[in-house]
């Protein structure tokens, strides 16, 4: 039930930006609900948070998008539902970060640090999470960023994981809710918690237990034990029905822009797809 992965220079792009190579058509599909142009200009004091319907269609040259690193852990998949939403959530990433870079998709390269967490040498700063049949990118300048989104059910043996996982006084405050508040309180400590682990790099070769987070609202960073709290800023943010999200970076206050409109066209109908995440 619960996953973990982790997943500029200059002007930044917009939408209009001219494409080249195999990403023209692609990127070109890519619209906004309501007519909404996304700039995509970006500074330092700004998230920006693209919610994305993995049930899309996947358009064929998608899969081209994708370096060999990316194609190998999509062959790995048992099931095709899952390879295709891990194609259709990593494309899309490419895809939005071209249009801040001013580049085609497919020429992105990735590094990745010693934990598996990918990033740019570039000072945009992006993190990729899913659940279920969404999937989140937070994209920013500069900081150290995670996001991770969670879809909200009940989970067997919920508070034998509390107790494995969540500190002392995390598991004060989950055993002060009542018994209808525990699955959501779960789930905006694990997203909160997800989301800081991934900001500094180190996904599930750092403790949970070794940091503090709020259950209710707002969201914040109580205590690290290897650093100041101070210097890291945590945000829940609203995405879909029944999902539970946050997002973690190190540094200042900033904006954010959660866009929950994202779709891509169906040809297949002429229209839009009405429906509507991590290595």
């Amino acid at each position: 039930v619960i996953r973990r992965a982790y997943s500029s220079r200059g002007k930044m792009a917009t939408l209009g930006a001219m494409w080249r190579s195999v990403a023209h058509r692609d990127v070109a599909r890519v619209n906004f609900a309501m007519n909404m142009r996304y700039d995509f200009q970006l500074n330092s004091k700004q998230v920006d948070l693209w919610l994305i319907d993995l049930n899309v269609p996947i358009e064929e040259r998608w899969p081209l998008l994708l370096d060999a690193i990316e194609q190998k852990r999509a062959g790995q998949f048992k099931f095709v539902r899952d390879k295709n939403h891990y194609m259709v959530s990593h494309a899309i990433l490419r895809i939005l970060l071209s249009n801040y870079l001013l580049c085609a998709p497919d020429k992105i390269t990735f590094e990745y640090n010693e934990h598996g967490k990918p990033f740019l040498n570039n000072p945009l700063q992006f993190n990729l999470s899913h659940s279920i049949v969404y999937a989140v990118v937070a994209i920013t300048l500069n900081d150290p960023i995670g996001v991770d989104i969670e879809y909200q059910q009940p989970v067997d043996r919920m508070d034998a994981i509390v107790h494995r996982f969540f500190s002392a006084k995390e598991i004060q405050a989950y055993n002060a809710l009542s018994d209808d508040q525990k699955v959501s309180g779960f789930y905006n400590a694990w997203t909160r918690k997800e989301a800081f682990v991934k900001a500094i790099g180190k996904g599930i070769f750092y403790a949970l237990d070794h940091f503090d987070v709020t259950l209710d609202q707002p969201a914040k960073i109580l205590s690290i034990k290897d650093q100041e709290a101070s210097a890291w800023q945590l945000q829940a943010f609203d995405t879909a029905p029944h999902y539970a999200a946050a997002v973690a970076w190190k540094g200042g206050k900033k904006r954010l822009n959660v866009m929950t409109k994202l779709v891509i066209p169906n040809p297949a109908k002429g229209g839009t797809n009405g429906d509507g995440g991590i290595f």
